[in-house]
């Protein structure tokens, strides 16, 4: 029963974090400013999950796109910060905190 737990913890951890893979880059931006590589890095070790470069990048260049953040050229690497608006998203998640668990929970019960 304990290795079912397990594999099924694992599976929807994975499952979760790959679905929120950009607010989880926007959650670690607002910490400290991180080049694509080191994104990919806190993820793979916060998380237990394999995030290819591409899909890092590719979300990287969607939330720059949108203006969540900001690359900048630092040392022949792209640094990325959050920008004003990736600021007052981060902040408006971390405040519907409750309704998102509550979201989540609402799944775990239908």
């Amino acid at each position: 029963m304990l290795d079912l737990e397990s594999e099924i913890i694992n599976q929807m951890n994975q499952r979760i974090a790959k679905s929120f893979l950009d607010v989880l880059i926007l959650l670690e931006l607002r910490r400290e400013a991180m080049n694509g590589y080191a994104v990919i890095d806190h993820v793979q070790n916060k998380f237990r999950i394999t995030v290819e470069p591409e899909s890092a990048y590719s979300i990287l260049n969607s939330l720059e796109n949108d203006k969540f953040v900001k690359g900048e050229l630092v040392q022949e690497k792209r640094v990325y910060r959050l920008t004003e608006k990736g600021e007052e998203t981060v902040k408006t998640i971390q405040n519907l905190r409750d309704k998102i668990l509550g979201l989540v929970l609402n799944i775990l019960t239908a």
